[in-house]
């Protein structure tokens, strides 16, 4: 089931080039958009001298930690590796395995937007959005598989509201 969701997802990016090219551009430039989001909540709860710097800090690296763990104890090759009709991303390395399960730009885009969301509604919701992009790029770029971008969701899911529910996050 999960690679055939996946070659739907794929198949049509390859066919449709609009498409395709939108979450290519998604693919090589969400890294950059999350790194600013994240980086610009930081100052500005810095700048606030908000307590809720500590969660904001301590929840993505407990997400990132959780992720590597995961990542090294499964070792799931890339959709690429393994399916012949599959091209690599431009910035993959064939001979590189078993970093797909869960997918670590889906995990810290949506860990990045649940942060953000606690500073501003608004912004944090766009920032979700972005992060269903990335995860839908990383499908169709052949690095992850459906249920690799649906883990990494999940696993920010998770310690979002168990890590903001247990470190105080204390607005003014």
């Amino acid at each position: 089931m999960d690679k055939r969701i996946f070659m739907a997802f794929y198949g049509y990016a390859a066919r449709n080039k609009r498409f395709g090219g939108i979450m290519g551009f998604i693919y090589k430039c969400s890294t950059a958009a999350f790194f600013l989001i994240y980086y610009s909540g930081a100052l500005y709860l810095i700048f606030t001298d908000t307590p809720a710097l500590v969660s904001y800090v301590c929840v993505p690296a407990c997400v990132l930690a959780a992720n590597w763990v995961i990542r090294r104890l499964v070792k799931r090759n890339r959709p690429f590796q393994v399916l012949p009709l599959v091209k690599p991303p431009e910035n993959k390395k064939t001979g590189k395995t078993g970093d797909s399960f869960p997918s670590n730009h889906s995990a810290s885009a949506s860990i990045i937007a649940f942060s953000f969301l606690m500073i501003n509604t608004f912004l944090g919701t766009a920032a979700f959005f972005l992060a269903v992009l990335t995860g839908l790029s990383r499908i169709t770029s052949g690095a992850h598989y459906p249920s690799d971008v649906i883990a990494g969701f999940a696993l920010s899911a998770a310690f979002a509201i168990l890590g903001y529910s247990f470190i105080p996050f204390i607005f003014a």
